[in-house]
């Protein structure tokens, strides 16, 4: 993360861990040369800031974030993003999603989370510099893509008030935002269809 950016983003982050319970940082490690390497991309400044303040979680399930280099394929970001796109370019009928394109196709969609129960959140790639990329929310065929004018912190914060600019989002339970639930990236006990990748983050606290 660049320098200049990472106090303003890390004094963001606390906020709103303060907002949900979560008074200082998880300190969670992410190797980040390591993840942006094997996506084929930097990526944006307010994203990385907020995966090692708050780690794996979720804001109850209203907005399940993934996270790079944890165990469970079900959240890990680089898995997610590849998968999406190896399904993508096998099933051709997925193209009949009006404007979907998975990255890293040029200006592909980069998923990043999951919002309410069937919304995507994805970033519009294209730009060199990530912090420029656009949010963009997939909600489907029949709902269509809702825009979001701000970076991911941006995104938590107005969900969190439920603001005039995520009406469109259609996460039903607002007052859920504020419930955040911390995970390890683990896989939980019972999870079908999950699969096992090698973990390369971690707490700063667990031994390397």
């Amino acid at each position: 993360m660049g320098e200049e950016g990472r106090p303003g983003h890390l004094a963001r982050c606390a906020a709103l861990g303060h907002r949900v319970g979560l008074s200082e940082s998880r300190r969670f490690v992410v190797p980040w040369d390591v993840v942006e390497q094997e996506l084929g991309t930097l990526l944006p400044d307010a994203y990385k800031a907020f995966i090692e303040y708050f780690g794996p979680g979720s804001f109850a399930e209203e907005l399940q974030y993934f996270t790079p280099g944890i165990e469970s394929s079900a959240l890990e970001l680089v898995h997610i993003v590849q998968d999406e796109h190896i399904r993508w370019s096998s099933t051709p009928g997925r193209a009949l999603l009006p404007g979907y394109i998975p990255f890293p196709e040029p200006s592909g969609l980069l998923k990043f989370a999951w919002i309410g129960d069937l919304a995507a959140a994805l970033w519009q790639t294209g730009s060199a510099d990530p912090n420029m990329w656009s949010i963009v929310v997939n909600r489907g065929s029949i709902n269509g893509d809702f825009r979001f004018d701000g970076d991911f912190l941006d995104l938590v914060a107005a969900m969190l008030d439920d603001a005039p600019s995520v009406e469109g989002l259609d996460f039903y339970y607002p007052e859920l935002m504020a419930t955040f639930w911390p995970g390890d990236g683990r896989i939980s006990e019972g999870a079908n269809r999950v699969e096992r990748l090698e973990p390369i983050s971690r707490f700063a606290d667990e031994a390397a």
